[in-house]
């Protein structure tokens, strides 16, 4: 994860290609469904959604906190099924998913006050650094001898994808 995808969504956004940024999240995007089958220990197939939010969740938890829980329950739907869904199955995040400069994430509501969230907007710098970040700290855990369950949970998912 860190040399194949996350060093790569970094090279992109230190050397700032012109029209990288949606690459940059493509990579990013792949980070949370794959990361949640080794946290877990289990296997994504028909819980790809909420191994994606999950993930999502906790690795931007600090930036998050502020907003209420439908907000963040239709940002995670929004990045799942418009982000991580048009990425897979067609190459590009939907029209709701947009890049931008400043915060980690700007929400778009048509009408002010709604909690009807129509868009997202993402600072792709901020979002590869979480990414990383949340990374970091899962290795860090997975060295330390006294989390146990979480190391049987990295083993099972290891398994999942190396064995027949």
């Amino acid at each position: 994860m860190k040399g194949w995808m996350q060093d790569w969504a970094e090279h992109l956004n230190d050397k700032n290609f012109e029209h990288s940024g949606f690459a940059v999240l493509h990579i990013g995007i792949s980070y949370f469904e794959a990361i949640a089958i080794f946290i877990k220990g289990e296997n994504s197939k028909g819980k790809s959604s909420s191994f994606f939010k999950f993930v999502f969740r906790d690795v931007f938890k600090n930036y998050i906190k502020e907003w209420s829980g439908s907000k963040i329950k239709q940002v995670e739907k929004l990045m799942y099924e418009n982000g991580r869904c048009g990425f897979y199955h067609t190459g590009m995040a939907k029209k709701e998913i947009g890049l931008q400069n400043g915060e980690l994430f700007t929400v778009i509501e048509e009408k002010e006050n709604s909690e009807n969230v129509d868009s997202v907007r993402i600072n792709r710098y901020k979002f590869i650094a979480g990414i990383r970040k949340h990374f970091e700290g899962y290795i860090s855990q997975l060295r330390d001898s006294q989390e146990t369950e979480l190391r049987k949970c990295f083993i099972n998912g290891w398994d999942i994808f190396h064995k027949n």
